[in-house]
């Protein structure tokens, strides 16, 4: 179910007594599980809101779901990541018994990212619940929200500006918001943002995602690379820009590996690559080391496949891009 739906439930005062959060919105999913703590313990947080992550025991189960609060009429237990909906799970049967027959009192916010539909006790929950995924925001979405946020400290960031901002900060919405409150110090009194403002107080991001998408291939962490395409992707960014970033990584890395093969030092390879940047050469020489030959022969291989594919229109860009980085 869409952010928008529980916004409105939220607004309307109308909270039902299970909720599902996950997602990669950190920030949304954050900012709404706050919204929610306000709502039903706040004033007395420290008696009525508990917290069970990771492993959790029988009698910690009893204790969150039975014992009735104090000081108010309701209760607010959150859940993270404690794996309660998955086939691994501990205590199924007492979860289950617990989700199923509720005290009125009772709210309870599972932030669990890993679940399983089938599972027994998700179906006991969710029979009742409100489940919001939690995604990335479009574009279009984040420059509304800039402009909302930036109204909110009495400044004004016209289109121009917060299509310019998105642009260099991208649609990570923590990132969005530290950047803005840099911008907001920065031009003081000013009301406006500018473009120039923004050049002159914000980090710009795109290098840094195109690193994040080549770092994660080259340390084989495959979700870590999807995410990172797929923020590279919704700031519009070309595939066959993205292309030619993941080659240079893998050429250089590859260079890098056939001068530590030859008994060159590490050293010697940092010079042989002849990257102006010494941090990024280092990287390479670094991600050589622990780079199989084998494995990065085959990734140019892939490589220079999806070059092909790219350029004389046997593939669509994108599905080129994003075959490319599952198969790497």
């Amino acid at each position: 179910m869409s952010y928008e739906v529980l916004k409105n439930r939220i607004k309307t005062n109308n909270l039902p007594h299970f909720m599902h959060f996950y997602g990669e919105e950190t920030y949304l999913l954050s900012h709404s599980l706050n919204a929610v703590k306000k709502m039903i313990a706040e004033g007395f947080e420290d008696f009525n809101l508990v917290l069970l992550e990771g492993d959790v025991t029988v009698d910690d189960i009893d204790v969150s779901v039975n014992t009735p609060p104090m000081m108010g009429d309701k209760k607010l237990l959150i859940l993270k990541e404690t794996g309660l909906f998955t086939a691994k799970a501990a205590n199924k049967d007492v979860w289950r018994a617990a989700f199923s027959e509720p005290a009125d009192f009772l709210y309870v916010v599972a932030c669990e990212n890993n679940f399983d539909k089938r599972s027994a006790v998700y179906k006991a929950f969710s029979e009742t619940a409100l489940s919001v995924n939690f995604e990335k925001r479009t574009k279009a979405e984040i420059k509304s929200w800039i402009a909302k946020f930036a109204a909110k400290k009495g400044k004004i960031m016209k289109n121009d500006a917060a299509e310019y901002f998105v642009d260099s900060v991208g649609v990570d919405m923590n990132t969005a918001s530290l950047q803005l409150e840099k911008l907001v110090n920065y031009i003081g009194e000013r009301q406006e943002i500018s473009k120039e403002d923004i050049d002159a107080s914000v980090t710009r991001e795109y290098f840094t995602k195109e690193y994040m998408l080549t770092d994660a291939l080259l340390n084989h962490k495959k979700s870590e690379a999807v995410r990172a395409l797929s923020e590279l992707l919704i700031m519009r960014y070309e595939p066959i820009a993205l292309l030619f970033a993941i080659a240079s990584s893998y050429m250089s890395v590859f260079k890098a590996k056939l001068v530590l093969l030859g008994d060159g030092s590490e050293a010697d390879a940092v010079k042989y690559l002849k990257i102006p940047n010494a941090f990024v050469a280092k990287k390479c020489v670094s991600f050589a080391k622990k780079n199989d030959e084998n494995y990065l022969r085959r990734a140019i291989e892939l490589i220079k496949d999806a070059d092909f594919r790219m350029k004389s229109g046997l593939s669509d860009p994108k599905v080129c891009i994003e075959t490319l980085v599952f198969m790497l």
